[in-house]
C-alpha cells in the first residue's frame, strides 16, 4: 500500500482531526493526529494510529511509548500492543553451557533450593522449555543476559506469548 492510500485510510479513521506527522515503518504507517480546535491548548496529542501496509487495518494506540516500540513489538511477536513480560523461557543450551553457574543462577533468581534448581536445569538439558517468572520486565531482561553468558538458550516472552 502506498503512503497516499494509507493517509486516506487514516483520515477516514480519525474523522475531523488533522494528520500531523506520518511515519513509515516496515509493516505499518504511523499517523499522529490532533484536534485543530484544541491544538493551541493541549500540546500533546493521542498516540499514533497505525495503518497496516498489507491489510489497511487500523490500530489506535496510546501515547505511553514511542511509535517505534509498537512497530518493534509487532515485528517481534505479531502483536502491535504487546509488551515485554517478566517471564523468561529457558529453551536449551549451547556448547558454552556452564551447568554449575546456571544452577546457582536459577537457585538465586527463583529462591529455590539447590536440588530444585538442579532439577529445573536438568529439564532444560532434556530440551524441555522451562518458564521462570522474574520480578519485573527489567529483571527478566537482566536474567536473559546472565543466562546467555552461561550458554543457556533463553528468551524474554512478550505479553501475548504467556
Amino acid at each position: 500500500m502506498s503512503e497516499e492510500e494509507a493517509r486516506a485510510i487514516a483520515q477516514q479513521a480519525i474523522g475531523d482531526q488533522k494528520i500531523g506527522t506520518f511515519l513509515d515503518f516496515s509493516s505499518f504507517y504511523a499517523c499522529f493526529h490532533y484536534n485543530p480546535e484544541t491544538a493551541d491548548v493541549i500540546s500533546a496529542g493521542a498516540g499514533a494510529l497505525f495503518v497496516h501496509k498489507e491489510t489497511g487495518k487500523t490500530y489506535q494506540t496510546g501515547s505511553y511509548q514511542p511509535a517505534a516500540a509498537f512497530s518493534d513489538a509487532y515485528e517481534a511477536c505479531g502483536d502491535l500492543l504487546a509488551t515485554l513480560s517478566s517471564t523468561v523461557e529457558l529453551r536449551g543450551v549451547t556448547e558454552a553451557f556452564d551447568r554449575k553457574k546456571a544452577v546457582i543462577q536459577v537457585k538465586d533468581e527463583l529462591s529455590r533450593s539447590l536440588e530444585e534448581a538442579r532439577d529445573l536445569i536438568d529439564q532444560v538439558l532434556t530440551d524441555t522449555a522451562i518458564r521462570i517468572e522474574c520480578r519485573s520486565a527489567w529483571d527478566a531482561l537482566d536474567t536473559v543476559e546472565k543466562f546467555h553468558g552461561m550458554g543457556v538458550i533463553c528468551v524474554q516472552l512478550w505479553s501475548n506469548q504467556i
